[in-house]
């Protein structure tokens, strides 16, 4: 079967298709999932630059965290899935970017038969981290306002699209004019351009009444921090769950204590590791998606085009989820 192979840490080029070996054992608590799309996500480019606590090796020289397709097979202790079902997972080991995986059952839930794989697939790993943002980690009231930052990106727009539709008022940030549309389809009532710092926190303080917003969903990091700490209403929450521009390195406690800010770090994995809150989150997330709730752009690729999509996505060159259909 054929995949998608990082040969080294490094840029685009280091990712190799190539044969490699069909699953050929599995545990009694595994499925094997023959694929039909997998996730392009920016953990993935984070692994393939040798960024990320999770690394591949001659053992799994195949990269990618997340997938939808078919069950072929189950282990015998698997009770839960069927052959010929289809599921998904987000939160799995390394190893999605391939025709077939083998996988322990509990990272997987159900696809509903409404829900095409390809959405299920542009949503899945996106919509849990929206998900874990807005219901688990801080839950914004109705009438609250938002700061999303990255409003363009696949998780940006899930947020401000579900949060919009929960009844709250969202402020959408993102780095380049060229992305405010793609923003304001997502829900968004105003789009700020972040590089022009002192016109859009003019803007955040006209549009909130100069009261600054309730929280912050950031997902760019170093070069928006400061922007979001002075955008915060007193007692405001700072979710950091991206380093799109890199790592925030000047972070001092004190800088919270003007306003008494709150700041947190969710790591989506430890959210969802609870088999039973995994399949409640992926319920409510299809269930919204079904209400109209969520709505994200949708960038296509060919499975072998998975490198060209990493290049795509490290130039900014598109917004929302990325998916690469698998033959």
């Amino acid at each position: 079967m054929r995949g998608i192979i990082l040969k080294k840490a490094g840029d685009p080029t280091n990712l190799v298709e190539k044969e490699i070996d069909q699953p050929k054992t599995m545990g009694k608590d595994d499925v094997c999932v023959k694929h039909t799309y997998v996730g392009v996500n920016f953990d993935d480019i984070l692994v393939r630059r040798g960024l990320s606590e999770l690394k591949n090796d001659e053992k799994n020289p195949v990269i990618g965290l997340e997938g939808v397709g078919t069950i072929v097979k189950v282990g015998s202790s698997v009770t839960k899935f069927k052959v010929g079902q289809r599921v998904g997972y987000a939160f799995a080991n390394l190893g999605a970017y391939c025709q077939m995986r083998v996988l322990n059952a509990n990272y997987c839930v159900g696809i509903p038969d409404e829900i095409s794989d390809e959405s299920a697939c542009a949503i899945l790993r996106k919509g849990l981290a929206a998900h874990t943002m807005l219901f688990r980690t801080h839950i914004p009231r109705k009438n609250h306002i938002i700061m999303v930052t990255g409003a363009g990106s696949g998780v940006g727009q899930i947020i401000a699209r579900w949060a919009k539709y929960s009844g709250i008022k969202v402020i959408g940030v993102v780095g380049s004019d060229s992305k405010k549309d793609s923003a304001m389809s997502a829900g968004c009532d105003i789009v700020v351009n972040y590089k022009n710092e002192q016109e859009a926190l003019d803007k955040v303080e006209q549009f909130t009444d100069k009261f600054g917003v309730n929280s912050v969903y950031d997902a760019i990091g170093k070069d928006t921090f400061n922007f979001c700490i002075k955008s915060l209403h007193v007692f405001g929450t700072y979710i950091s769950f991206g380093n799109a521009s890199g790592n925030i390195t000047s972070f001092e406690p004190n800088i919270l204590d003007a306003k008494s800010l709150f700041f947190t770090r969710p790591r989506f994995e430890l959210y969802k590791s609870n088999r039973n809150e995994l399949v409640l989150s992926a319920h409510e997330l299809f269930d919204a998606f079904k209400k109209g709730a969520i709505l994200t752009n949708i960038s296509r690729y060919n499975f072998s085009a998975i490198p060209n999509a990493h290049a795509d996505i490290e130039a900014k060159r598109i917004t929302g989820c990325v998916v690469a259909s698998v033959s």
